[in-house]
């Protein structure tokens, strides 16, 4: 999730979709000063647990608010899990989320 979102702010070209789990974003100021000129276009998935004893889930849900705030195209989902994938409940939403990106990018 930390290299998705590194990556996905400061890339120079749009990709079809950007997937984070169970993450945050380092030093989000400065992340959020540093936006390339198509990072408000991206389009990000963060999905985390409300039972995750390894990242903070009250920090990247927070987080995902500000990204919001900041013109960012964030979609979140929040699973009662720990560290890990939800299984299919999970996969489904990112499922749903790349197939969008999916239909976008054949469209143009």
């Amino acid at each position: 999730c930390l290299m998705t979102m590194e990556v996905g702010f400061r890339y120079p070209h749009k990709f079809a979709g950007l997937v984070g789990i169970s993450g945050w974003v380092c030093a989000l100021e400065i992340a959020l000063k540093e936006l390339s000129p198509v990072a408000r276009e991206q389009r990000f998935l963060m999905t985390h647990g409300t039972f995750d004893p390894v990242v903070a889930f009250g920090r990247t849900r927070k987080q995902v608010t500000e990204l919001k705030a900041a013109g960012l195209r964030v979609e979140w989902h929040e699973f009662a899990k720990p560290h890990t994938i939800a299984g299919e409940e999970e996969m489904r939403a990112i499922r749903e989320f790349v197939r969008a990106g999916y239909a976008d990018v054949v469209g143009q």
